[in-house]
């Protein structure tokens, strides 16, 4: 069972800071195609329709981007949200029935 609960913390960091490396990589690339999206507005004025087709991708691909995100974002919240509950049931839980925790011999939520 400590097993689990060790591969259960390792997953959640795992999880977390994969997360975060997307987001970080989504931003860089959000940026990059800002400023494409920029330039091809430019050619768009300065050339004509031919790079009406380039922008509407560009500006697609902007769009994907913001939705995974998005994802991201709703996945952080629910971690948020999962974390504020078990917080809440470990308080309760305290209240009832207090335990001596592992490590220590105070009483204790979880350490």
């Amino acid at each position: 069972r400590i097993a689990t609960m060790d591969d259960a913390k390792s997953d959640l960091v795992n999880v977390l800071s994969r997360l975060e490396a997307h987001w970080v990589v989504l931003e860089a690339e959000l940026t990059e195609i800002n400023k494409d999206i920029t330039q091809c507005e430019q050619c768009v004025q300065k050339y004509g329709e031919y790079f009406t087709f380039p922008l509407q991708h560009l500006k697609d691909l902007k769009k994907a981007k913001k939705q995974k995100m998005k994802e991201i974002i709703q996945a952080m919240e629910a971690f948020n949200e999962n974390l504020v509950g078990g917080k809440r049931l470990v308080k309760m839980l305290e209240r009832e029935m207090p335990v001596v925790s592992v490590n220590s011999t105070s009483k204790s939520g979880m350490n």
